[in-house]
């Protein structure tokens, strides 16, 4: 739109402002950089671009999180009681009891593989007589590493988080743009609304001089010192400043 547009169309608004009734002239103190803080507060485009951002960060945690660490835990109780079946557990009744805890972790890898440490502890307990060991303790440690040649394999695992990263990195430039172009909106309407205030001031100035004209002529006039001519003229330049 023409600066000369704009400017015409801010002038239409503050007339319209003047006209109205005396309730709505509150007069409003607005900065430059509050009036673009009011524009990006309520800009619904901007919301939108935001809520897009936060939503592809998510996305690029939710990527991240696959080659995260896992920590399992597991716990196991068994107790078994039954008639002895031999002279040599020299007992009734056998019971026995087992307990075992076992703690693992591992690492999903960008290559595909998988990696993981694993340990438990385990004990066990019975009342036959042979038994020379009595509870009996047992530990483990294992380490595997697992790796697809084929199908599974390199990069294609990161493919997912590529792309997530790709549209958090479009969301953002999409937001900056959105800001940047927000921010040139407000401060060509600003400066537009200041210059058809400042336009209007000069033409309310400009009006009052031609009134004090013709005021002064239609004096000399009544003092016999002014024609009908000149108020005639004073009177036109009146028309044209209202």
């Amino acid at each position: 739109m023409p600066l000369k547009r704009h400017l015409h169309c801010a002038a239409l608004v503050i007339v319209a402002l003047i006209a109205a009734p005396a309730v709505a002239q509150e007069r409003l103190e607005l900065s430059l950089q509050k009036a673009v803080d009011i524009a990006m507060e309520n800009n619904l485009g901007l919301h939108t671009a935001r809520l897009d951002t936060q939503i592809q960060t998510s996305q690029v945690a939710a990527e991240k999180a696959r080659f995260g660490r896992s920590l399992t835990g597991g716990v196991f109780h068994q107790s078994d009681r039954a008639p002895s079946i031999s002279t040599l557990e020299q007992v009734q009744n056998t019971t026995s009891n087992s307990q075992a805890l076992t703690l693992g972790l591992s690492q999903e890898l960008a290559s595909g593989g998988r990696l993981g440490l694993e340990l438990s502890n385990s004990r066990s307990s019975s009342n036959v007589a042979f038994r020379t060991i009595d509870p009996v303790y047992s530990s483990s440690l294992s380490l595997n590493f697992t790796q697809p040649l084929m199908r599974g394999r390199g990069a294609v695992n990161q493919a997912g988080l590529e792309l997530a990263r790709n549209d958090l990195e479009g969301t953002r430039v999409d937001l900056e743009d959105r800001i940047r172009s927000l921010r040139a909106e407000v401060g060509l309407a600003y400066w537009d609304l200041f210059l058809a205030r400042a336009n209007l001031e000069t033409r309310h100035q400009l009006h009052a001089g031609a009134q004090r004209v013709l005021e002064t002529v239609r004096t000399r006039a009544e003092m016999g010192t002014g024609t009908r001519n000149s108020i005639l003229q004073a009177e036109v330049g009146v028309a044209q400043r209202q």
